[in-house]
């Protein structure tokens, strides 16, 4: 895990998040995440990709089966609460053969960003990793998103491939490929 300004900006994300909880998400909860997804992919992602892609992308993984059916898969969803409001969400799963914890989802609310909450939030995962035994997480991040890069790295995550995936409508997922290394797992 990073030093210095790293592990303050961890620290600081933790004590805030004594404002804020985790719940594990059901079923019930699918219009949260919805709703949550299309705000945050709207405000954070033109620029990155386009609106059609994100319009794309939603449509495909945050439809109602998907959802339900990820779910019912052991792809563990936990939404993010701070006084009553939800901010942001993570998904999840745990692959038995690797050994690893594969992080499918990580977004929080734009204007939440730079207060250390997303960095709380990656050790959130890294404790449930635990929980698994994990050796590893990994992820894959979009090739353009520096600032989200930048923040896994700092939290100690190395890229480890470059991949590009044509996921229909004219559309790819051009991606990192990033592992962080669980200590004492």
């Amino acid at each position: 895990m990073a030093e210095g300004g790293g592990l303050d900006c961890i620290l600081l994300g933790l004590l805030r998040l004594g404002m804020a909880t985790f719940e594990q998400a059901a079923v019930k909860d699918i219009p949260i995440i919805q709703e949550l997804a299309y705000t945050i992919w709207h405000q954070y992602y033109p620029g990155i990709i386009s609106v059609e892609q994100i319009d794309y992308m939603l449509q495909m993984m945050y439809s109602s089966s998907t959802i339900h059916i990820e779910l019912r898969s052991q792809v563990i969803y936990e939404l993010l609460k701070e006084r009553q409001v939800f901010i942001g969400y993570l998904s999840y799963q745990y692959e038995k053969d690797t050994h690893r914890i594969k992080l499918n989802k990580l977004y929080l609310l734009p204007k939440y960003h730079g207060q250390g909450i997303g960095q709380s939030m990656l050790f959130h995962t890294q404790e449930e990793g635990k929980q698994y035994k994990a050796n590893q997480i990994y992820l894959t991040v979009n090739k353009n998103n520096d600032k989200a890069i930048r923040a896994y790295k700092k939290f100690g995550f190395v890229v480890t491939e470059a991949i590009v995936n044509d996921i229909g409508g004219g559309h790819v997922m051009d991606d990192f490929i990033m592992t962080c290394d669980l200590e004492g797992a």
